[in-house]
């Protein structure tokens, strides 16, 4: 299989884009007419009957054919290394730090030996299963450093419905040794095999016409980082009325502790003032069974201190009728806890 995709208009490749081509391009003997992504941030021209796909977009171009080709130009995706300590160790504690979206991938900085790894983990992160892959040829191309590009061509099964032939060009950066965060941009062209050779000269000429848009990119990556920041703030906010809102439960829980613990203070008040006086009135009770009464000393060796005992009827009678300023009967509501009772 041969054709060749550039990577003159991938940014990770450092290139800048060719100029429009307009009509009858080099190689091609169809013409071509100039389309552009929703957005205005890159554009392509292509021969009649292919249209743009509404997915394209932020440097992005996506188009297809009649004859069911395909071509995504500038497609670029956030990647994660799992195997990066820091992800590891996120992962291992059940912490989601990946981006939705995010391709999932190990990455050591040779896109050749990678490619169909990286690949599937492409289709995966856009929630599309593997795909069956047959590559014929693989060649590394130049790039900046830091980065590593590969094109590569075989066939490919991407739907379950039989092979056809792909060229692909993918750039990948080398990931950072903190978070193991890289980025991803993939140039793909699906061409079913029985139109492949017959179009390949119209495909080369597709190619060479990508122009992304530096001034709507620059603007849509602007507010994305504006957008970031409010998002990066707002999640500073939400975390702060989390961390209040921990904090009232945790102030609303200790006050319904301290209230669970003053009605169960009341309560074993209320329970032991009952019991005490359960017990007073047994003490009475029994005295009065046993002919027997608790009688006041209020001048105890004529110190002035007041005590109580317990004595028969006709004894303490006999001491509150003989000096009634010293001697007295206790009534049982009167009774001394660990003396009379």
């Amino acid at each position: 299989m041969t054709g060749e995709l550039t990577p003159a208009a991938s940014t990770t490749a450092g290139g800048t884009g060719s100029a429009p081509t307009q009509g009858l391009t080099s190689g091609s003997p169809t013409p071509l007419h100039r389309v552009s992504a929703p957005d205005n941030s890159a554009s392509l021209s292509v021969p009649n009957g292919w249209a743009v796909q509404p997915n394209s977009g932020w440097g992005a171009i996506i188009v297809k054919g009649p004859n069911g080709e395909q071509i995504g130009l500038g497609m670029n995706k956030g990647a994660v290394d799992p195997t990066n300590a820091w992800q590891a160790r996120m992962a291992a504690a059940h912490y989601s730090v990946v981006m939705p979206g995010s391709l999932v991938c190990p990455f050591r900085g040779d896109v050749t030996k990678e490619f169909a790894n990286l690949f599937q983990a492409w289709r995966k992160s856009g929630g599309v299963g593997p795909a069956q892959i047959q590559i014929d040829a693989v060649k590394q191309m130049p790039t900046n450093p830091g980065n590593h590009c590969a094109q590569v061509s075989g066939q490919m099964d991407p739907d379950g419905k039989g092979m056809q032939a792909f060229i692909d060009l993918m750039c990948a950066t080398d990931p950072t040794p903190d978070y193991g965060i890289y980025s991803v941009i993939l140039n793909h062209a699906l061409y079913p095999l029985a139109v492949f050779d017959k179009e390949k000269g119209a495909l080369n000429a597709i190619l060479l016409t990508y122009q992304p848009n530096p001034q709507v990119i620059s603007q849509e990556n602007a507010a994305l980082l504006a957008k970031k920041k409010q998002s990066d703030q707002q999640t500073l906010a939400m975390a702060q009325i989390q961390v209040n809102h921990i904090k009232a439960i945790g102030a609303q829980a200790t006050a319904t502790f301290n209230a669970t613990e003053q009605r169960n203070d009341a309560q074993h008040a209320g329970y032991w003032a009952q019991q005490n006086t359960n017990a007073r009135n047994s003490a009475g009770f029994s005295n009065y069974l046993l002919d027997q009464s608790v009688v006041q000393n209020n001048n105890v060796r004529g110190t002035g201190a007041v005590g109580h005992a317990t004595l028969w009827n006709s004894d303490a009678n006999a001491l509150v009728k003989a000096n009634p300023n010293k001697w007295e009967i206790v009534n049982t509501p009167n009774y001394w806890k660990g003396i009379d009772y």
